[in-house]
């Protein structure tokens, strides 16, 4: 673009229609240099027919968008949660992706893709010469890539279907259908509710289903060997199940999952004891809230100009809180503290864990030396990434000092790794927790969004469920200050939270 528009030199007497038409001619030829440059890449799966997705070139380096090519593979991607650009799941794993970083974390483990992961019309795009290798760690078998033809090409394998085997739960139903190795597949309705997948490049070989044993689901079962495919025919009973579908490795198999709309979890049946590890198949509703009120007693916390302190900002937010939740029948609110009475950081996330509680929200008011400073922010735990993350995290550990042992904490960078180790279980869903309650703070309130952020809290450390700490605003800077010793701002405050818990429960029951 810049080395074309070099090339444009437009006289300052020339007229407005001399300048018009030299500058279309510009777009013209930029837009055609840029049709010439769009690329298709083949990508050839084990067993189906190949699949041409769009590509181009940085650098010598050929991209593609990230859904497209894990969506070949029967994957999905999902945007952030911060600070990921992306998070892909393809056969049972989980790969997270960082804008303009070569460091993918597939599951637990980083690699190293030499170059890094771009952003391009706002979509995540990948390196596929060297996403083939990790390619191949996910589906264990060789992957290459060969730039010359463009084409990602896998090992061939000889795909037979085998017996199906199901498993019957309180809610629903799992079938398990082994393909002999990664594959490519489509899952589709049809008329008289019967849910079709066709699998290209399979055959049938010892397929079998009994389904007598299932009949409350699936009224019917046909399976049909095509030219170049295989297809398997369920007829589900109408208007009674929901259906979702996934590649899973070790052996391979396509995990079908088929959910009774109609059950209702009875009061007798134990949350989470459903007779299956499929997290889908577990009715555990998000209902046990832990409220925690910052600092208290001898610990006032931070303190504004004004006088206004911190512990006492928050415990009136957290009371109006517990309140709003406590008088909705889906929630049961438990309180750190109600009163002003010190509470030791550790003991607060015991109490969250003795009530098996579902979130554990913290609340604060935060502090800067800069009085300027002002807005919200919500932290999951995580290392600090800024020196402001550093600070707020120091100034909410300071807490600390009021108790009778400062070891028992566990502050060192030891501990932090050991219980971050724990925590990641919940990483992701603190940070979609983080990022729903600074959604509705920024459409409530008219004050600076400071976005989601990570430390190091204490408090969170041994809080075994989805955490966050909420700093509700700057009692530093006096505006804030007065704002948020009003009580009607506090219940403001409470509401919002309130309306973004019952939006993480409802995100959540949506992805069952």
């Amino acid at each position: 673009m810049r080395a074309i528009a070099a090339k444009i030199r437009i006289h300052p007497n020339a007229s407005f229609v001399r300048v018009a038409l030299a500058f279309a001619w510009a777009v013209w030829v930029c837009l055609q240099c840029y049709a010439q440059s769009a690329q298709a890449a083949t990508v050839r799966i084990p067993g189906a027919e190949s699949v041409r997705i769009a590509s181009w070139k940085v650098e010598g380096i050929t991209y593609v968008r990230a859904t497209e090519l894990i969506g070949a593979l029967g994957g999905t991607v999902d945007y952030g949660p911060f600070p990921a650009a992306a998070t892909a799941r393809i056969s049972g794993h989980t790969m997270v992706l960082f804008d303009s970083s070569p460091f993918v974390r597939l599951d637990t483990t980083v690699f190293n893709l030499s170059v890094p992961v771009l952003l391009k019309d706002g979509d995540v795009t990948l390196p596929l010469a060297t996403t083939a290798e990790l390619l191949g760690r996910i589906f264990k078998t060789p992957v290459g890539w060969s730039p010359q033809d463009e084409v990602l090409q896998f090992q061939q394998s000889n795909l037979k279907l085998g017996t199906i085997a199901g498993e019957l739960l309180r809610n629903g139903l799992i079938l398990q259908i082994p393909t002999g190795g990664p594959v490519a597949y489509e899952v589709y309705p049809s008329m008289d509710d019967w849910l079709n997948i066709s699998i290209p490049g399979a055959t049938l070989g010892s397929v079998s289903f009994n389904r007598r044993p299932f009949s409350r689901y699936i009224w019917e079962f046909k399976s049909y060997e095509l030219e170049g495919s295989a297809q398997l025919s369920f007829r589900l009973q109408p208007g009674r199940v929901r259906w979702e579908h996934r590649l899973v490795p070790d052996p391979y198999r396509i995990e079908l999952t088929l959910f009774d709309t109609t059950f209702q979890l009875d009061s007798a049946d134990a949350p989470g004891v459903l007779g299956s590890e499929t997290a889908g198949l577990e009715l555990d509703p998000i209902d046990v809230i832990v409220v925690d009120a910052g600092h208290g007693g001898e610990d006032l916390g931070a303190v504004g100009r004004r006088g206004i302190r911190e512990k006492d900002v928050v415990l009136g937010v957290a009371l109006e809180l517990a309140r709003l939740l406590n008088g909705d029948p889906m929630f049961k609110a438990i309180l750190t503290r109600d009163d002003d009475t010190f509470v030791p950081l550790k003991k607060r996330a015991e109490i969250a864990n003795e009530a098996n509680a579902d979130l554990f929200i913290s609340l604060h008011a935060n502090s800067a030396p800069r009085k300027s400073a002002r807005g919200f922010e919500t932290f999951f735990l995580s290392a600090a990434k800024s020196d402001e993350a550093r600070a707020t995290e120091q100034l909410e550990n300071a807490s600390l000092r009021f108790e009778e042992s400062h070891a028992e904490a566990g502050t060192d960078d030891m501990d932090f790794i050991l219980t971050d180790l724990l925590q990641n279980q919940f990483l992701v869903e603190s940070a979609e927790l983080a990022q729903t309650i600074q959604r509705e703070f920024a459409q409530t309130f008219s004050v600076p969004d400071r976005g989601v952020n990570q430390a190091g809290f204490v408090v969170l450390y041994h809080a075994y469920m989805p955490s966050v700490l909420v700093e509700t605003g700057f009692v530093s800077n006096a505006d804030e200050e007065l704002w948020l010793a009003n009580r009607t701002n506090q219940k403001k405050l409470a509401e919002a939270l309130y309306r973004s818990v019952v939006s993480f429960r409802r995100g959540s029951e949506e992805k069952l």
